[in-house]
């Protein structure tokens, strides 16, 4: 029968400069075809879409599209064959893939398509989030000791000593700048991380320097750390300050309500701040 419909055909062996040893991924039959040109050792995997016509027990390839699909796509063509059986009772059959002819060119096409525009790769962190380097700058209206002793919680209970080893000092003894990791414990992809480094954090004199490798993470640190930040509309008190403060806590009151207002008038979203997670740090 000289009639057979196309269909994906994995190579599993050659014979180089003679034959192709392939597997029919629909009709899960094998054929060694007669193939010089195509015969080479290093397409011993891929994907050929194709028709294989037999007469007088030889076999030869018919209308096979010259680009070869990678191995990669063979768990989605078994996914495919297997949206197609839902249509058919019992194994599929070649009078069934002629019938449905359409729909494997279709699918091939979209490969090929695929193959000739490859998607670029989503790079995670191990949150989740899509990985995007971020690099937040602060001006501090603190000494650099300060700015550390509020943040150094961030680390994770490592102690002073070892976080302030590597540290720079003025010709005062003061500190004057210092670079350490910002880790949370556990890690939800691998249970058995200690930790998960968020980000660094540095600060060098009055300034201070966070980078982080999400969005998501940026918005956090920028929360977790500012409670111990000057805000200007809490007169340049830091929000942990404020709370000791009459005129500052009434401030800071209304600041809540606002990020309450805000929440409910552009709803929840990754930006928006964690008002009882602020309250809670701040013990109010």
């Amino acid at each position: 029968m000289i009639s057979r419909p196309y269909s994906f055909f994995q190579v599993v062996d050659v014979s180089e400069g003679k034959t192709l040893t392939l597997r029919d991924l629909f009709l899960n039959q094998p054929h060694v075809v007669i193939e010089k040109q195509a015969s080479r050792p290093e397409i011993k995997g891929e994907i050929l879409f194709t028709r294989v016509i037999s007469l007088d027990g030889i076999s030869v390839m018919t209308g096979c599209m010259t680009v070869l699909i990678p191995s990669l796509y063979h768990p989605s063509l078994i996914d495919f064959r297997k949206e197609l059986a839902e249509n058919e009772e019992g194994p599929l059959t070649p009078e069934f893939l002629m019938e449905y002819e359409f729909e494997l060119r279709e699918r091939f096409f979209e490969i090929l398509q695929d193959i000739k525009n490859p998607r670029l790769p989503k790079l995670q962190n191990t949150d989740g989030d899509r990985l995007a380097p971020v690099k937040l700058k602060y001006h501090l209206n603190c000494s650099p000791m300060e700015a550390f002793d509020r943040l150094k919680s961030l680390a994770q209970g490592i102690d002073d000593e070892e976080l302030l080893m590597d540290s720079e000092r003025d010709p005062e003894g003061e500190l004057k700048r210092i670079h350490f990791s910002w880790l949370k414990k556990g890690n939800p992809k691998n249970p058995g991380w200690e930790n998960t480094v968020m980000g660094t954090i540095e600060i060098n004199e009055n300034q201070m320097n966070v980078e982080v490798n999400s969005v998501n993470r940026s918005e956090a640190i920028k929360w977790d750390s500012w409670v111990d930040i000057p805000v200007p509309a809490l007169g340049n008190l830091t929000p942990r300050e404020a709370v000791n403060d009459p005129v500052g806590r009434e401030k800071l009151d209304g600041l809540f309500l606002h990020f309450e207002s805000m929440n409910r008038s552009q709803g929840i979203h990754e930006f928006s701040p964690d008002i009882a997670k602020l309250k809670k740090i701040l013990g109010i």
